[in-house]
């Protein structure tokens, strides 16, 4: 069984913000009228990204996630436990982990974006490994 804690992104957090401010960028330089809406709502989207999946600051952010033979629980701050099974299109990589899963009676799939800088190194290792035979 594998019991990851995760900790705040700042890597994550910088790269949204950065794409973010891309998109921001490229609406200004477009001739259109609504372009202080558009604005608006980007900034609205990269404030809620950054705050849901690279700091973890809303109650509904994960926490931690416990992998183990048969199960797999996902545990938010607000204290609601998660049992959920993997999507097929789970991405992992040594620089990026990205957790997509079905929980369980639901059709939506969800995602948990995981860097190096938000686990400890000898976890984010054994979670890649797991990941990887699952």
């Amino acid at each position: 069984m594998i019991s990851v804690e995760l900790k705040p992104s700042y890597i994550l957090a910088l790269l949204l913000a950065a794409a973010h401010s891309g998109a921001i960028f490229l609406i200004l330089a477009l001739p259109i009228s609504y372009q202080p809406i558009l604005v608006l709502l980007l900034l609205a989207n990269m404030i809620h990204s950054i705050m849901h999946h690279a700091l973890r600051l809303f109650p509904a952010s994960p926490s931690s996630l416990r992998i183990g033979e048969k199960s797999c629980t996902l545990y938010l701050r607000n204290g609601r436990e998660i049992d959920f099974s993997f999507a097929g299109n789970t991405y992992v990589s040594p620089s990026l982990t990205v957790l997509n899963f079905r929980e369980a009676g639901s059709h939506f799939i969800r995602s948990v974006v995981i860097l190096p800088d938000c686990i400890e190194r000898e976890s984010f290792r054994r979670l890649r490994v797991r990941l990887k035979w699952k």
